[in-house]
């Protein structure tokens, strides 16, 4: 995290454990402040302890339902997604290949950014639609013209043409999810580097392999 503590990076707060922290230290402080209160007057605290520990359970089960989902409506869509154990797998594997900066793409843009996190790799397009909601620099940038790329790339039926948009691209996995249409020539196409529960991986670099 870095550390400006500036708005821009408040959010991965919530991805710190200090929560935790703070719940041991006053749990631990609370417990010795009644061990010592109680040798004084054990019965009345007794009765104190039981009371409090009641009203603080409620409390939570009473509030705290879908608190991690935020107020907005966002909150609903992002949270509890369900993620397929094809494309989990298919992340874990190129998280286990070498060069950690190798560029990944999800073929259907990785919405909610699975396949970039799982990876700990960059992609080359992701979350599209939210960034061009929320950022004017996003919007203002030259993002079509690289999705102009990832579609030739898509598109390429030849050899040469899938080598020059893995050129113009710099994409070295890409991940293509059951019932995807693919025109790749058939000796790329039907070779995957790694196939799980319809979800392929493919090595781009190894179209330079490949006869043209």
């Amino acid at each position: 995290m870095g550390g400006t503590g500036t708005s821009d990076n408040a959010h991965e707060f919530i991805h710190r454990p200090f929560v935790w922290a703070y719940w041991l230290v006053g749990s631990l402080a609370a417990g010795r402040s009644f061990a010592i209160l109680a040798a004084r007057r054990p019965q009345l605290w007794s009765r104190a302890v039981v009371i409090s520990a009641i009203i603080l359970t409620l409390v939570p089960v009473c509030y705290g339902s879908g608190l991690e989902r935020g107020k907005g409506s966002v909150g609903n869509v992002r949270s509890s997604i369900r993620v397929d154990r094809g494309l989990i797998d298919c992340a874990r594997y190129i998280r286990n290949q070498p060069l950690a900066d190798a560029v990944v793409q999800d073929s259907q843009l990785d919405k909610f950014l699975i396949l970039g996190g799982l990876s700990d790799r960059p992609s080359f397009a992701a979350r599209v639609d939210e960034w061009t909601r929320q950022s004017k620099v996003f919007r203002e940038s030259a993002y079509r013209e690289q999705l102009g790329k990832l579609q030739r790339l898509q598109q390429a039926n030849n050899i040469p043409d899938l080598q020059r948009s893995v050129r113009e691209t710099g994409i070295r996995w890409y991940v293509a999810h059951p019932g995807d249409p693919n025109v790749w020539p058939a000796e790329f196409r039907d070779q995957p580097a790694f196939e799980s529960d319809g979800y392929r991986v493919y090595d781009m670099q190894r179209c330079f392999d490949l006869r043209s």
